[in-house]
C-alpha cells in the first residue's frame, strides 16, 4: 500500500468477514480502512460508509486507522456515534492501528475509555466470533 500523504483525500476500503464455520450460521461485519486525513472535508464519506454498515446490520464493525495521518473532531464524532449505535444494538466497534498522533486524539477525546483498541487488524479480528 502507498504511504499516505497529509493531503489525501479519503479513500475507504470495505470488507466482511466470515465467522469461523465452527460456530454454525456466519456472522458478517465490515472493516472500513480510511486514509489521509479524516476532517471537515472528508468525514462525509467516512461517516455514510459506517451508517450504511449499521443499517445493514452488521454486528460488528472494525475501523482499521492505520493509514489515517490526521482524525479531527469531526471523525470523533463518527466513531462516537457508531459505537454508541452499534452498542445499543449489541454490537461492537474495534479500532486497530492507530499511529501515534491519532492514538493521542483519541486519548484526549477520552474514547479509549469505552472503545476495543488494537494494535493491528490482525488482532482485532481474533478477538470476533
Amino acid at each position: 500500500m502507498a504511504a499516505v500523504s497529509a493531503g489525501t483525500t479519503l479513500d475507504i476500503r470495505k470488507l466482511t468477514r466470515d465467522a469461523r464455520p465452527d460456530q454454525g450460521e456466519p456472522m458478517r461485519g465490515t472493516i472500513l480502512q480510511p486514509g489521509g486525513r479524516l476532517d471537515i472535508d472528508t468525514y462525509s464519506g467516512f461517516e455514510r460508509d459506517v451508517l450504511a454498515a449499521i443499517e445493514a446490520g452488521a454486528p460488528w464493525l472494525v475501523l482499521d486507522f492505520s493509514d489515517v495521518c490526521y482524525l479531527s473532531s469531526v471523525g470523533v464524532r463518527v466513531v462516537m456515534m457508531a459505537t454508541k449505535r452499534l452498542r445499543a444494538a449489541g454490537g461492537r466497534v474495534i479500532v486497530c492501528g492507530l499511529r501515534p498522533l491519532i492514538a493521542d486524539v483519541i486519548e484526549i477525546s477520552g474514547l479509549n475509555a469505552i472503545l476495543e483498541i488494537y494494535s493491528d487488524r490482525e488482532s482485532a479480528l481474533a478477538t470476533l466470533p
